[in-house]
């Protein structure tokens, strides 16, 4: 999840913009592209949304396919993550 409701998201050839500041994404993998026939930037969240991007960026599917998502549809947290890495 990158943002909430009231904030502005801009994807732009340098990274994730939110509310006028970069985010640092050391954990993604890949670069954020745009999709063809996703949303437009820059999106502003109104009540009750969010929007949430996938770490492997280049292949996931996320708010940049379907658009910010309702409060109704998140239903859990992530407690842990475990990431496996090439040593």
């Amino acid at each position: 999840m990158v943002a909430k409701e009231g904030d502005t998201v801009d994807i732009t050839s340098e990274g994730v913009m939110v509310n006028g500041y970069y985010r640092t994404e050391d954990y993604a993998k890949g670069d954020t592209v745009l999709f063809e026939g996703g949303v437009e930037f820059p999106i502003t969240l109104s009540q009750g949304k969010y929007f949430v991007l996938a770490d492997d960026r280049s292949q996931g599917s996320d708010s940049r396919n379907y658009g910010a998502l309702s409060t109704g549809i998140i239903r859990d947290r992530v407690l842990i993550s475990i990431r496996w890495r090439n040593f």
